[in-house]
């Protein structure tokens, strides 16, 4: 008997049926006919970036490994623990040693720690991005404010109240970072397929990350307009007449 991982599957039985049939399992000039009697997962043994690799797996019983993992479930693990264990496996077999002991936790931080790397480095590029992005839209809304500081003493001289005229920069200002967020969704939506290979745990397609970013973008591009807009309420008429 054995099970076969899903990339096996697709590559010697395209349609999906390999359960029940014989497969040909062999080393060190022996070989054998085994039945398949399941079909799992492909493993990624090299990190969540890495391809999904052929595996079979035997019984335990027909063959035994050089080394192999045992999980167990403990409370804690500690040096009354571990010699415990030592101890239990040198009577289960005086030949075998055990090598290391280690946490799930310790195990899934190595198995991540490369993507974990290159996710950190973009989130620090991503937020430097975002830095600048709204210091250039607050450069941009601070010298259209000034090139207008004239009209907007003229419409307060005429009546026109200070928080309608920052309304308005503000609006102009979330009117053109609406625009561009939606030009980078689109963008996204294009190139979702590309980006199926670089992302783990989450979908490309995933609804609720795209709403928190381009929320993120407008209250960015919100601060960044109403920061100069201030200057427009503050604008004296006596100063631009």
């Amino acid at each position: 008997m054995v099970v076969i991982s899903e990339t096996l599957e697709k590559q010697y039985w395209p349609s999906g049926d390999a359960i029940g049939s014989l497969l040909v399992v062999g080393g060190d000039g022996t070989f054998s006919d085994r039945r398949v009697v399941g079909v799992v997962a492909a493993p990624r043994y090299s990190g969540p970036g890495s391809f999904e690799e052929q595996r079979i797996y035997l019984p335990y019983s027909q063959f035994v490994p050089a080394e192999i993992d045992l999980m167990l479930r403990l409370d804690h693990l500690d040096a009354t623990t571990t010699g415990a264990l030592r101890e239990a496996v040198h009577e289960a077999d005086p030949g075998a040693s055990i090598r290391a002991f280690g946490s799930v936790d310790e195990a899934m931080s190595d198995y991540f720690v490369e993507p974990g790397f290159y996710a950190w480095l973009l989130t620090v590029f991503a937020a430097i991005a975002l830095l600048l992005s709204g210091v250039g839209r607050y450069g941009t809304m601070a010298f259209a404010v000034g090139r207008r500081r004239r009209e907007f003493g003229i419409l307060l001289a005429l009546g026109a109240a200070a928080p309608d005229l920052v309304r308005v920069v503000v609006a102009r200002g979330l009117t053109i970072t609406g625009a561009g967020v939606l030009v980078g969704l689109a963008g996204t939506r294009v190139l979702a397929r590309t980006l199926d290979g670089f992302v783990f745990g989450v979908s490309t397609t995933d609804v609720p990350t795209y709403a928190f970013v381009s929320l993120v973008f407008l209250s960015v591009g919100a601060l960044a307009s109403w920061l100069p807009a201030r200057r427009a309420g503050w604008t004296q008429p006596v100063e631009s007449l």
